[in-house]
Formats: structure tokens, sequence, C-alpha cells
């Protein structure tokens, strides 16, 4: 409803860098058209009804909003 879509998923397999004790079973980044969209996304009602049931339904889940980088570096 707030125009947000996923732009990339899947399923994780080894990490790299990070704790080696936590096991995920699936990551994806969604794009918002803007903050705005985002925080109207997370405080509507019918959203958080819903988002309780996933947080039943998981032993641990992030939701990080983020920005673009203003200019990212090239790696490589």
């Amino acid at each position: 409803r707030v125009g947000g879509t996923i732009v990339w998923r899947g399923e994780p397999q080894t990490v790299l860098i990070g704790p080696s004790d936590e096991q995920w079973d699936l990551a994806f980044i969604a794009r918002y058209p803007n903050a705005s969209a985002f925080l109207e996304m997370v405080t509507d009602t019918e959203y958080q009804a819903a988002v309780v049931h996933r947080q039943v339904a998981v032993a641990t889940s992030r939701l990080i909003r983020m920005a673009d980088a203003p200019s990212a570096p090239k790696f490589g």
C-alpha cells in the first residue's frame, strides 16, 4: 500500500564475518519510495496487528531502515 518492493531476496549459506552462532533462513532487501512511506508502513495499525504473528512465528528477526549512501565506494 505504501509503494515498497522487494528488490532482492536470498537464502543465507555461510557467515563469513559475523556471529557464527546465528542461523538465518531468509534475507531480503526492500525499497520504499521514501522514509515517510516506510514510517507509514511500520506505524499502520494493520501492519502492527500482522507483525505480532511474525514475531511469534520466528526465533529472531531484524528490521533495519537504511538510506542510500551519498557516494558508495567502488570495490575491486
